[in-house]
């Protein structure tokens, strides 16, 4: 009788082919991680940098539409952002308000003021009035 074979386990090597896959793999997970931890130490820290401009303006009937953008280019969101418009024209003021419950950092939020009118973009003047950390 002959005896079966165990050195077929013994022999057994790991291909090249695995051994490149792991350790592209295991690289690019190191990476990954370390961008987002130096993503989070590099913007984590920095206040909020918000900033407010008119995209476009929509005229309808006797009242215009005016669509903003609220950008927070800081690291830490804001929150209850209040953004201001004051129209000046013919002697006459109007104005209004928008609050944004949130505006996380690096991101954006959009909002419109409706004025009675026709309204140009030179008319209007735009301004952050205040936020509060959340």
């Amino acid at each position: 009788m002959s005896k079966p074979s165990v050195s077929s386990a013994e022999n057994f090597t790991t291909p090249i082919l695995e051994w490149i896959t792991s350790f592209l793999g295991g690289s690019f997970a190191i990476i990954l991680l370390g961008y987002i931890a130096w993503l989070g130490l590099r913007d984590g820290h920095r206040p909020a940098d918000l900033d407010v401009i008119i995209t476009d303006i929509t005229q309808s009937h006797e009242r215009a539409r005016i669509d903003v953008v609220v950008s927070n280019r800081g690291g830490i969101t804001a929150a209850d952002v209040v953004i201001a418009a004051d129209r000046n024209f013919d002697q006459t003021e109007q104005g209004g308000e928008i609050t944004f419950d949130f505006v996380p950092g690096q991101s954006e939020r959009k909002g419109a003021f409706i004025f009675q009118g026709p309204v140009t973009a030179e008319e209007i003047t735009l301004r952050v009035v205040g936020y509060r950390e959340p």
